[in-house]
């Protein structure tokens, strides 16, 4: 389940259940309403039971009380004490007309009690209010389970699905997975970039972690402030890491500047999950969600954007860390020159070269490009290949035209070691084969697509800044 299904109700007719052994009653009643709603029909009481637990469910029952299996008063009475059909509103048509009767139906939850002979337009005019009433009271309900910032599931919500969801699992003996989500140093995030910020932010994250939800029976919600939660039903603990992994990669795509963070350059995600039905079988469902929370504390504790697991049998955690961690390149006094004309991937690329230790200079297009280079010398080129002006390809070419004619003039052989051809990183929104092929024929070096990953680009800045690497060769 990736989100709620607000206009559900709405987007299509209501369905009218008429519950009658009569088949001239239900010939008429449903000529009456064939027009207003969708139609179903039982001759017993018993069949409009299995009809009222079936989806999609009835939105109103007509009722008869005299039938031959189960009396109408019993079904309602059974309605009643069932969870699922206890919101839909039952309407007695009868041809008992004694106070006594109107009374019993009423206390055992009807919302009408309609005698025959049956008179059409008060009949149609009475459904017609309770169906009203019904649907504004559905679309309230849902509404009040929804977060009304992200637009996905609230925290009420979760409550009442999880507690579904582990009756079931516990009942069945069925694999459980719980994931507890935190985005990182929100809070700095919050009092630097200011409240409106940070609320795209949360509209943002919550979109990407729903766009990972394919399966129906799956649930993600908000659990409160920067809190996020997911329920999987029968999703085992590989299943809740792969499913993990996924989320935190998809946060880290949206490549949100978070200049305040201590771990990353941008909005992240710590994770921690816990599993019912292998190895660890809580008696009650708040004990496997201390155990996500106590996973998630520990994912925190441990130094943030990273993923625990639950694991009982040693009562700690199993920890994935990034794969790899941010690099410390303050050591290496290399200046960077970024070309790239997009204001918000200028500010991104910008922060993570500062986490790098880089120095680092920001122009908007190639004509300040080449301006810069000609002004002072720089160690490697960030270029984008799509700016205003001068794009990126055509810069490249005129810096390696420029280094061929210094190179000409000064006699040196780059293939000796020269430091006359300086690294040109592109750095583009496509990915596709043309692309690359028109920046190897340009002269670029090497390649990363946009939105920028900030590890990807400290392995490339590594690749090629690390001493003893051979200059002039080129990556694909």
């Amino acid at each position: 389940m990736n989100k709620l299904d607000i206009e559900r109700g709405q987007a299509h007719r209501s369905t009218l259940l008429i519950v009658d052994d009569q088949p001239l009653i239900i010939q008429t009643l449903s000529n009456l309403f064939r027009d207003d709603y969708n139609i179903k029909v039982a001759t017993g009481g018993i069949k409009a039971l299995e009809i009222a637990e079936s989806d999609p469910q009835p939105g109103l029952i007509l009722l008869d009380i005299r039938m031959p299996d189960v009396d109408g008063y019993e079904v309602c009475r059974r309605l009643q004490e069932n969870d699922r059909t206890r919101g839909i509103p039952v309407i007695f048509i009868t041809a008992m007309n004694e106070d006594a009767d109107e009374e019993k139906g009423l206390n055992l939850g009807a919302v009408d009690f309609i005698t025959k002979p049956i008179r059409p337009a008060i009949v149609r005019a009475r459904v017609r209010n309770h169906m009203s009433l019904k649907i504004k009271t559905n679309m309230l309900e849902r509404l009040s389970m929804v977060d009304s910032l992200t637009d996905m599931p609230n925290r009420r919500f979760f409550d009442d699905y999880f507690a579904r969801a582990w009756g079931y699992a516990h009942r069945e003996s069925k694999l459980l997975s719980i994931m507890m989500m935190d985005i990182d140093h929100f809070k700095l995030y919050n009092d630097y970039y200011g409240h409106g910020a940070g609320d795209e932010c949360l509209r943002r994250v919550a979109r990407a972690i729903l766009s990972q939800i394919s399966r129906s029976a799956d649930l993600v919600a908000r659990y409160g402030g920067e809190e996020f939660i997911a329920v999987l039903p029968g999703t085992s603990s590989a299943g809740a890491l792969t499913t993990s992994r996924r989320f935190k990669a998809a946060v880290e795509a949206l490549s949100i500047p978070h200049e305040k963070s201590k771990t990353f350059p941008i909005v992240t995600l710590s994770v921690g999950t816990a599993t019912y039905g292998e190895n660890y079988k809580p008696a009650e469902s708040h004990l496997l969600l201390k155990a996500a929370d106590a996973a998630l504390y520990q994912a925190k504790e441990g130094g943030r954007n990273r993923i625990m697991q639950f694991k009982p049998d040693s009562v700690e955690v199993q920890t994935e860390a990034p794969e790899k961690p941010f690099p410390d390149y303050t050591s290496i006094s290399a200046r960077v020159l970024l070309a790239e004309d997009n204001p918000g991937s200028q500010q991104l690329v910008m922060l993570i070269l500062k986490k790098l230790g880089f120095s680092a200079h920001a122009v908007s297009n190639g004509h300040e490009a080449l301006d810069a280079l000609e002004r002072e010398p720089f160690d490697i080129v960030l270029m984008d290949m799509q700016m205003p002006e001068m794009d990126g390809l055509e810069a490249t070419r005129i810096i390696r035209k420029r280094e061929r004619e210094s190179s000409s003039q000064k006699s040196e052989d780059r293939r000796q070691g020269s430091s006359s051809h300086i690294p040109i990183i592109a750095l583009t929104a496509y990915s596709v084969p043309d692309d690359k092929e028109k920046c190897l024929e340009a002269g670029v070096d090497d390649y990363l697509t946009k939105p920028v990953s900030p590890s990807l680009l400290a392995e490339t800045m590594k690749k090629w800044l690390s001493e003893g690497r051979a200059t002039g060769g080129r990556v694909f």
